[in-house]
């Protein structure tokens, strides 16, 4: 397994692996400069925000309360209208503005 793989199934993600996968496809979906609000994230860190900054950089992770400054939103999957949210493992992924 490549270096990045061994990432998302080591022991850095032992305690949701699903969280890596999801993270893996918010990173393949956008721009190394994007900004991402992410529902879980904490401003005072927790172990899934640490998760999220270190899969996700360059990009920046905010917490939802500041999904103004962001230029996704990322979680669990909700019903919407087609073309508004992308597919991403285990939630979606949608533009901010």
């Amino acid at each position: 397994m490549d270096a990045r793989e061994a990432r998302l199934h080591g022991t850095a993600f032992a305690f949701d692996r699903r969280l890596g996968l999801f993270l893996e496809g918010i990173e393949d979906r956008t721009l190394p400069s994007s900004t991402i609000a992410l529902p879980f994230a904490s401003p005072q860190g927790n172990v899934p925000t640490y998760a999220s900054a270190y899969v996700l950089a360059p990009r920046r992770v905010v917490d939802i309360s500041r999904s103004a400054e962001a230029d996704f939103t990322a979680g669990a999957p909700r019903p919407a209208l087609p073309g508004i949210a992308i597919a991403v493992p285990f939630g979606e992924l949608s533009r901010a503005h």
